[in-house]
């Protein structure tokens, strides 16, 4: 994403750290030190302006109109949240948290043995591809009253790659009024969509069918959770580095050298690297979705084909995409999961104190 540096006056604020615990025991399962956490958010000793760069909205993917912050390294996003998303995501946050540590549980344990069941493989190749979501704060002012209260939500960049993103996706499985239109195709990074991949002929090739089954399996388990909890119009965000326009100092003969370390999940062939993962997973399917999809679908000959679907339609259609216009094998493919996270936490790490941010 593009981003910019800023200085902006600093209103005094009071900083609230909302469900500490839960959000302490996602980190973990991400193998993230709250040390380290902690350090690339706060300011750093002797700064006395921010290191985050600022991504406006018409240069994030989606149609979110949330202001979003990157950490200095690129690692962490700071997107602001609605009264809605905030109140979604209070609500299943104890199953999400219990829900991505199961499933990196399995990631870690599948990486650590030579020998797995086709259970725990069906789940463990990457782990969750749900958002990571490492903390919550609101911010109050008190000395002016006419500003706001903030929520902020932290999360992990899919895309903080050693690589730049070229092409980015917002894929949702539908089919209606999903092509980038030609005010997006004018920015300087469009963000394509569902009829833009099948036309471009884009893949996520993956080296072996148990690997592509692998990582289609996880798909399931992870819409499959979201439709437990009634959320819809999810995305699966895909961004792709291409290997062939790289000048020759920085060109790879053979992309299976590519190690990443900033907690991407990525699958790479000679010709280029995808990073992907699912985004924008707070909508719940309430009383205004249904009567969009009621409304929507009735003056449309084909009502199945528009975005907003019941959670359990969605989930299958998305899934059901995936399988036909997404997934691919060819045995020179790699899949790349976040190296930073292949060692388990020390007793002396995982027992740091914690500290307050700045």
């Amino acid at each position: 994403d593009r981003s910019t540096s800023f200085v902006v006056p600093q209103p005094s604020f009071e900083c609230y750290d909302l469900c500490p615990t839960v959000f302490s025991d996602i980190r973990k399962s991400f193998r993230i030190l709250d040390s380290q956490y902690y350090a690339i958010l706060g300011l750093q000793n002797g700064r006395r302006e921010s290191t985050y760069s600022v991504i406006s909205s018409k240069d994030a993917a989606g149609k979110s109109s949330s202001f979003f912050f990157l950490s200095s390294d690129q690692r962490f996003i700071l997107k602001s949240c609605t009264a809605q998303d905030v109140q979604t995501l209070c609500k299943i946050l104890p199953k999400y948290r219990d829900y991505v540590v199961k499933q990196q549980e399995q990631h870690h344990s599948s990486r650590s043995k030579d020998e797995t069941t086709n259970e725990e493989k069906a789940g463990a190749a990457c782990g969750t591809l749900l958002p990571r979501y490492l903390g919550l704060y609101t911010l109050k002012f008190p000395d002016n009253t006419e500003l706001p209260d903030v929520t902020l939500i932290v999360m992990v960049n899919f895309f903080a790659s050693i690589h730049k993103v070229d092409t980015k996706f917002d894929l949702k499985g539908s089919s209606y009024h999903r092509v980038a239109s030609e005010k997006e195709r004018s920015k300087k990074q469009p963000v394509y969509k569902d009829n833009d991949w099948i036309s471009m002929g884009k893949k996520l090739t993956f080296p072996t069918e148990q690997m592509k089954a692998s990582i289609h399996t996880q798909l399931q388990m992870d819409t499959a959770f979201l439709t437990r909890h009634n959320l819809m119009d999810y995305s699966l965000l895909v961004g792709i580095h291409d290997l062939e326009h790289d000048d020759d100092t920085t060109k790879m003969e053979d992309s299976s050298t590519i190690s990443e370390c900033m907690g991407v999940i990525s699958c790479c062939t000679r010709k280029e690297i995808r990073y992907f993962g699912i985004i924008d997973i707070l909508t719940e399917y309430g009383l205004l979705k249904q009567l969009e999809t009621f409304f929507t679908g009735y003056f449309i000959c084909e009502p199945t084909t528009i975005s907003c679907q019941p959670p359990h339609k969605y989930a299958a259609r998305f899934c059901d995409f995936a399988q036909q216009h997404i997934l691919h094998t060819d045995s020179g493919a790699r899949l790349s999961v976040y190296a930073v996270d292949q060692q388990p936490l020390s007793e002396e790490e995982d027992d740091l104190d914690q500290s307050p941010l700045p």
